[in-house]
């Protein structure tokens, strides 16, 4: 891959892999790819040219773009700041609830690290959003009880993880779930 400066590496990336996700529409992307003469120089020219090919409209586009992009996309840096993401959101006090949700699904699809924010503390968050709730299990009275020691292991993991303590490996499994070293 090329030199490109950081900012435009990291933009074409977040767009490449939005759309692999399923978080961007395919005619956005493909508007997007139409305005984005980067692409050109990032690109092998026979995954260029197969890109400015591609019928957008086609049911298989998803599937080709994937064959045809995933190997330029540093999947693990991606898993690595998703889950940073998740982290910081714990300590910036965004939308705690979500994030601790989120972590237990990390944490039921491998990602045993994350026992304690994931396993105990999502866990919590999950039964008080249930319809079948225990009385008395609201979720003001559990983010009270459990905020501060979810934060202190929010920081703790966040510090693993930039130390590279916690490794993604940009594999997954056969359920589309990443692995780690």
């Amino acid at each position: 891959m090329p030199d490109l400066d950081l900012t435009i590496t990291r933009h074409i990336s977040a767009q490449i892999i939005a759309c692999l996700v399923g978080k961007l529409p395919l005619t956005d992307f493909d508007a997007w790819v139409q305005q984005t003469p980067e692409l050109r120089s990032l690109l092998s020219p026979d995954d260029y040219a197969e890109l400015m090919s591609i019928d957008f409209q086609q049911i298989a586009t998803p599937s080709l773009l994937d064959k045809l992009l995933r190997g330029y996309i540093d999947w693990a840096q991606y898993e690595k700041e998703q889950l940073a993401e998740l982290l910081m959101a714990i300590i910036w006090k965004d939308n705690v609830p979500a994030a601790l949700a989120e972590l237990h699904e990390h944490f039921t699809h491998g990602l045993t690290f994350l026992d304690v924010l994931g396993n105990e503390y999502g866990l919590a968050i999950k039964a008080a959003q249930s319809p079948n709730a225990k009385p008395g299990a609201d979720l003001d009275t559990i983010m009270k009880t459990i905020y501060p020691k979810a934060r202190l292991e929010a920081k703790r993991l966040l510090a693993c993880l930039v130390a590279g303590k916690i490794e993604f490996t940009g594999t997954y499994t056969q359920e589309g779930y990443p692995l780690i070293h």
